[in-house]
């Protein structure tokens, strides 16, 4: 076992090397340009993963969303640059080629979402304070897209879903980060089971 595990670190240690060279090899190559805002990372994004560089490339918007007061004034043009960088980044990922022969589109799943919500309601200062039920927007290759999934009760919190038929059922549970970390090994061709063996994904969102 011990030679085993010897094997495997020099393997691990010789894949992580060629990586090394071969992001050195592409420093000089891909401009890596980038004012900061949202929507120049997301064409970075997509010239990062059309160079092969990763699999996964995070973007975290850079503005503040926490609009305790006046939602309106300080939200409206955040949500303009954010759609203006998602148009982008499709736009660039379905200009690239991918590697099996359709564009970079075809093998990206390009997921949207925050780690919390804003409240329903305005408060005393026409602004919104935190809430733990968000939405997300999800597409790309295997996603069933074109409709809305789970919903929402009266009061604004997540109402329980049926993850095989993706609507509100009173017997389910609400999608939480754990159910959607599921989906998205699923889709990526890995089985939840071994990763998350306590959640199921949403299998209605998953063609096939």
């Amino acid at each position: 076992a011990t030679h085993l595990r010897h094997q495997a670190l020099l393997a691990g240690h010789g894949t992580a090397g060629d990586r090394v060279a071969a992001l050195r090899q592409a420093s000089s190559a891909l401009s890596w340009d980038s004012t900061g805002a949202f929507p120049d990372d997301c064409l970075l994004a997509a010239e990062l993963l059309g160079a092969g560089l990763s699999r996964c490339v995070s973007i975290g918007h850079p503005a503040l969303w926490d609009s305790h007061s006046e939602n309106e004034l300080y939200q409206n043009n955040l949500w303009e640059e954010t759609f203006l960088g998602l148009r982008l980044l499709t736009e660039a990922l379905a200009d690239a080629p991918g590697r099996s022969g359709g564009s970079l589109a075809d093998e990206t799943v390009v997921v949207v979402m925050s780690e919390m919500g804003r409240s329903p309601a305005l408060n005393a200062n026409n602004g919104k304070d935190h809430w733990p039920y968000a939405s997300l927007m999800l597409w790309g290759p295997g996603v069933r897209g074109g409709r809305a999934y789970g919903g929402y009760d009266e009061a604004f919190r997540g109402a329980p879903m049926d993850l095989q038929g993706g609507g509100v059922a009173a017997e389910g549970a609400p999608l939480g980060c754990v159910g959607l970390g599921a989906t998205l090994l699923k889709l990526g061709g890995v089985d939840p089971g071994d990763w998350v063996p306590t959640e199921d994904p949403l299998d209605a969102l998953i063609e096939g």
